[in-house]
């Protein structure tokens, strides 16, 4: 990391949206209401000045902190001014780009993630990325958060932004989130916008649906049905009773 002034000012608190006695201690205590333990590994995406990952830092055994930052400047600014001692002992491990590449965390892999106002300011195929990038070093039972803000995608901007707002349906966050089971928590550990918890889809296990074949005026009802579901490891079983 790079030396910096500690006597300047507070630009890398400005940067990352305000709220910095209170957005960082909002996700440490949204996490662990949803069952961060201190042994867990934590990826904290878009992790910027360490708003809420001096928090993490504080609550978890020693090396289980991962950041993923595009600005390099915010994390040095973050450890430089916003860590104390004791905490830069803790070993929190950093990765420094903007596409999502987690390579260099080396066969790592997390019990929870989080991505806090990152979704907000990327175009789809930036989200995907995130999306693809992150199921191959998550935990079968892991489980990763991020939030949205509601609405029509239509008026967004053309290129990804940091100071613009992105808006999503949660439908069009479930059609890029291949491989995850997603599921809105309204609010929770959010001041405005809507939490998503995203659970990769364990393939090992598959639901079957059993239909009568008497029912047949309903199969149509039935197929939209299970079309909808979320969940797509599914066989439908049509039974034929004579």
């Amino acid at each position: 990391m790079k030396e910096l002034n500690k006597e300047n000012n507070m630009d890398h608190r400005k940067f990352v949206g305000g709220n910095w006695d209170t957005a960082g201690k909002k996700q440490i205590d949204f996490l662990r209401e949803e069952g961060l333990q201190p042994y867990h590994v934590l990826c904290d995406v878009g992790c910027g000045s360490l708003r809420a990952g001096r928090h993490f830092i504080d609550y978890l055994d020693p090396g289980k902190y991962f950041g993923v930052e595009k600005n390099e400047w915010l994390t040095d600014a973050g450890v430089a001014q916003e860590l104390t001692d004791e905490q830069r002992r803790m070993r929190p491990h950093f990765a420094i780009n903007d596409e999502f590449d987690f390579s260099s965390f080396r066969n790592t892999k997390f019990d929870y993630a989080i991505a806090k106002s990152v979704f907000t300011h990327l175009k789809k195929d930036k989200i995907k990325q995130c999306l693809d990038n992150l199921l191959p070093i998550m935990k079968d039972d892991g489980k990763f958060y991020a939030s949205i803000s509601i609405g029509s995608s239509r008026g967004n901007p053309k290129e990804d932004s940091e100071t613009k707002r992105f808006r999503y349906t949660i439908e069009e966050i479930r059609e890029l989130a291949t491989g995850w089971n997603v599921v809105s928590l309204g609010h929770k550990g959010c001041f405005q916008q809507t939490m998503l918890k995203f659970v990769p889809i364990k393939n090992s296990i598959q639901v079957s649906i059993v239909t009568a074949a008497f029912r047949a005026k309903n199969m149509d009802r039935v197929l939209k049905s299970i079309s909808s579901q979320t969940f797509k490891n599914i066989e439908w079983i049509i039974v034929n009773d004579g």
